[in-house]
């Protein structure tokens, strides 16, 4: 039996709209209701990514992206990353970051969705295929460690 590839556009149009992040998931494109780093199963990597800009470190140029990995937050639970300012190091111990770092030495390539803030609440937008270019510990703004990820389409 052939498998599906976790990769690719999987048949969506750049520009397609989802108006929950349970939405999102339901649809195929990102796998995940509440994390950022769409984690593929086994050791694949990540197939998609929402940049939602919580993250005082992600940088949003278009066509390329700095992207923060998850975790150090003050109320983070473990899993996703929790919405407080950072307040302890990042690392790619975390399995969401693994993978995203994955996706960087295996060069996969990422679907990137935006949230985006409307006049009626967030919705979700697929900006198409990226490319990881980077993957690098670094110092965040804050001085915590942060996991960084540059993304070019």
């Amino acid at each position: 039996m052939i498998q599906e590839s976790p990769f690719g556009n999987k048949g969506f149009e750049v520009g397609s709209t989802w108006q929950s992040r349970q939405a999102l998931c339901d649809s195929g494109v990102h796998n995940n209701v509440f994390a950022g780093i769409g984690k593929t199963s086994g050791q694949l990597g990540a197939a998609s990514v929402v940049l939602s800009n919580k993250y005082e470190d992600d940088v949003d140029e278009g066509e390329a992206v700095w992207y923060t990995g998850t975790g150090g937050r003050k109320d983070d639970d473990g899993g996703w990353g929790g919405s407080g300012s950072q307040a302890m190091d990042q690392s790619f111990d975390h399995q969401d970051n693994a993978a995203l770092r994955k996706s960087y030495e295996n060069r996969s390539p990422i679907r990137l969705i935006r949230a985006i803030q409307g006049s009626s609440g967030v919705y979700y937008r697929f900006d198409g295929i990226y490319d990881v270019t980077k993957a690098d510990l670094v110092t965040g703004r804050s001085g915590y460690a942060i996991c960084r990820f540059k993304f070019v389409r």
